[in-house]
């Protein structure tokens, strides 16, 4: 079957053929499957999963039990009402850069891109796959976000959703997908989008609703758990339970478990400082960027208590969590299936689907 690249996405199946698809995350730890469908009150969930994935099946990003991972997505297909799936990839598995073209068709720019890909990227241009976006037109031409993927990669993915019995109508990186779900369709402003998972975090920086840098970091919800552990010698199940229902409380929580917990944020908050401080040193090296207005949490780890009230201290613009639905329904006429911290784990598979919704 051939391929091509499309808007930022890796199309496997033509688009005259295709049925309303469903959207496929998947980290080291967790599967989650969604599907979507239009109503008069807007865009409501049809259909949601998620499945525990065994240790060392997906290790950063890369499948390295195919078999079990196949055999996890074949459970998840019996119930599922299409065949059709979207599917995102880490941004841990992923390059980009930004570069300035004097080019204006698609077949120039992607020429001149082929010339600098492997400049930018430890990839051979013919180990990649690559996509780019246009950021803004420059007085000598335009400016372009380029994102690639090993061609290694790509592949494995599509072979255990195919072996699974789903038909791939899509693979994007996974950042793309939940600027489509977190930000309005007209915003224009810039923001830092901080994606906190069971074991890593993604950055994001977006302007005008495109994906301008990213970058992966090593701390997710497990790691909080096992430093609340280890450092109050209770189980990790215990550990977890504590996190869940007391969170991260400035004056009130008992101060074994604040000082279990501070450290490990702490890492956190000084990772989220010094991008946002990067950012706004070198936002304007090749074309001006408006500074970030807000700092959006999502991911199952942003269900800490209080988590954005310890990130913002210090910083001098909000910090919230982000709200699944803003694309899709308002909450005073729906009541959605999963709560809103369940719905903050679906944000990228959300994402992704909305691009079926949206044609986009």
């Amino acid at each position: 079957m051939s391929t091509h690249i499309k808007s930022g996405r890796l199309f496997s199946t033509p688009s005259f053929i295709r049925m309303t698809a469903a959207g496929l995350d998947f980290s080291d730890n967790r599967a989650r499957l969604v599907c979507l469908k239009e109503t008069k009150k807007g865009i409501e969930i049809s259909h949601f999963d998620q499945q525990q994935i065994p240790k060392d099946v997906v290790r950063i990003g890369r499948i390295e039990k195919e078999d079990i991972l196949m055999g996890i997505l074949k459970e998840m297909k019996k119930n599922a009402p299409t065949s059709f799936l979207r599917v995102t990839i880490p941004e841990s598995q992923g390059y980009s850069f930004m570069v300035e073209i004097n080019a204006t068709s698609h077949k120039e720019i992607r020429g001149f891109i082929e010339l600098v890909l492997e400049e930018n990227i430890p990839l051979a241009l013919s180990e990649s796959i690559f996509d780019y976006t246009i950021i803004s037109p420059t007085h000598d031409g335009i400016v372009v976000q380029v994102v690639a993927i090993s061609r290694v990669l790509q592949e494995s993915y599509y072979r255990v959703v195919t072996d699974a019995g789903f038909i791939p109508v899509s693979f994007e990186l996974e950042g793309h997908a939940i600027v489509r779900s977190l930000l309005p369709d007209e915003s224009k402003d810039s923001y830092m989008i901080v994606d906190i998972g069971q074991s890593k975090t993604g950055i994001i920086i977006v302007a005008d609703r495109k994906t301008v840098f990213t970058t992966t970091i090593e701390f997710g919800g497990e790691q909080l758990t096992l430093m609340l552990a280890r450092g109050l010698s209770i189980s990790y199940e215990q550990a977890e339970e504590l996190k869940k229902t007391q969170g991260f409380s400035f004056g009130d929580m008992d101060d074994s478990v604040y000082e279990a917990m501070i450290g490990t944020l702490a890492t956190l908050r000084d990772e989220i400082h010094n991008h946002f401080i990067y950012w706004h040193d070198t936002k304007n090296q090749i074309i001006p960027f408006t500074p970030i207005k807000k700092i959006i949490l999502c991911g199952g780890g942003s269900n800490l208590i209080n988590i954005e009230e310890y990130i913002h201290a210090g910083m001098k613009i909000p910090v919230v969590k982000a709200n699944p639905w803003i694309n899709m329904i308002s909450l005073e006429e729906i009541i959605p299936p999963i709560s809103q911290e369940e719905a903050l784990g679906y944000v990228t598979a959300l994402g992704i689907v909305l691009a079926d919704i949206k044609h986009d």
